[in-house]
């Protein structure tokens, strides 16, 4: 008698987990193998934005936009008046130096963060170095900027900060976070997310 509580003891709990087993399964099916997405949402001047992939996610023009910070924590990078003016055209030269600390950070903002972001505003945004020795990219500085044609430079230094001189932009970041965050910064004063 002993012997058979012990069995049955063992195959309730075999039929159990062969339960969970089999369920689970049907759970893969139905529902997927991906974690429910975090779709916190929050609003910045009437605009909704969404928290995802460990950034701000934004519909601008139809078409969904990714930064890497939201609006108001850039709020402390000021632009000036020229700066915003300059924003305002249609066409962008963005170049960086490419023996710069930080030059794979401005290479990826530059192709990532301005040229996949600025089509959707309708912006248009042409990639090039300040030393463009050997590469395919154009060699272009701020000599080269116009008043319908600024150049945004990408650079590094002690701040974090967006300044003009003359026609040109000038974005600086001391690290890999800043160059990213005035990228955003200036994209959003495109869009007219902040002013």
């Amino acid at each position: 008698m002993r012997r058979k509580k012990r069995i049955n003891s063992k195959v309730i709990a075999g039929g159990f987990i062969a339960f969970i087993m089999i369920f689970s399964i049907f759970g893969v099916l139905f529902y997927g193998f991906r974690a429910p997405a975090d779709e916190r949402t929050n609003e910045y001047k009437g605009r909704v934005f969404k928290y995802r992939n460990n950034g701000f996610v934004t519909e601008i023009n139809e078409k969904e936009i990714f930064f890497t910070r939201f609006p108001s924590e850039l709020e402390q990078i000021k632009l000036n008046d020229k700066t915003k003016r300059l924003l305002k055209q249609d066409y962008f030269v963005v170049t960086y130096d490419p023996e710069s600390n930080l030059a794979a950070e401005m290479a990826t903002a530059q192709f990532q963060l301005f040229e996949e972001r600025l089509k959707p505003i309708k912006k248009h945004a042409v990639r090039a170095l300040t030393n463009s020795f050997a590469t395919v990219l154009p060699q272009k500085t701020c000599a080269d900027a116009t008043e319908k044609n600024p150049v945004i430079l990408l650079q590094y230094g002690n701040e974090t900060s967006i300044t003009s001189k003359e026609n040109c932009i000038i974005a600086k970041g001391n690290s890999a976070t800043s160059i990213y965050e005035v990228s955003d910064r200036i994209v959003y004063t495109m869009a007219g997310v902040m002013e």
